[in-house]
């Protein structure tokens, strides 16, 4: 929480895994939790307690078979891995409450669970590693591309 220094959040002793995100107000956190061996997305929000950070009205954003999350930076999606696919929920918040749209399939992976993928913060974008667990997969960054892209095309002009 705001100005808050770092502490542990009462709530979050159950089973999740890696990835919390918070929104882009801090007043809500998505999260992979697990219930009847099943793995879904889930949002709560973060309050205050007396004893420090706390979670307080916890919603599914997908009931099962999701994992992973990222909030879009205005607060109004959120994208999660689901199988094998990357799928959307808008949301929307209005004081201590939020609402959950229906999920949409947003395009497929190649793996089947846990790929590796990020997407921008406004989700125009996405990357994604189609052999996760290839080894010695080369990654290739060109930076200053704009400025080659019109050098190139002054050499190739008449």
């Amino acid at each position: 929480l705001a100005g808050a220094p770092p502490a542990p959040v009462a709530g979050m002793e159950a089973t999740f895994l890696p990835g919390l995100p918070i929104s882009p107000d801090g007043r809500w956190i998505a999260f992979t939790s697990v219930a009847n061996n099943a793995p879904r997305i889930t949002v709560a929000r973060l309050v205050q307690g007396a004893a420090g950070p706390a979670l307080g009205a916890q919603r599914a954003v997908v009931a099962v078979n999701g994992v992973g999350s990222h909030w879009r930076r205005d607060g109004h999606e959120i994208v999660y891995e689901s199988g094998d696919a990357v799928a959307a929920v808008p949301v929307a918040t209005s004081g201590e409450a939020i609402t959950i749209g229906a999920p949409t399939r947003l395009f497929a992976t190649a793996s089947n669970r846990f790929a590796d993928w990020a997407a921008s913060p406004d989700h125009s974008r996405f990357v994604v590693v189609t052999a996760p667990n290839a080894v010695h997969q080369p990654l290739r960054v060109l930076t200053e591309w704009d400025a080659r892209i019109g050098a190139a095309a002054e050499r190739a002009a008449p």
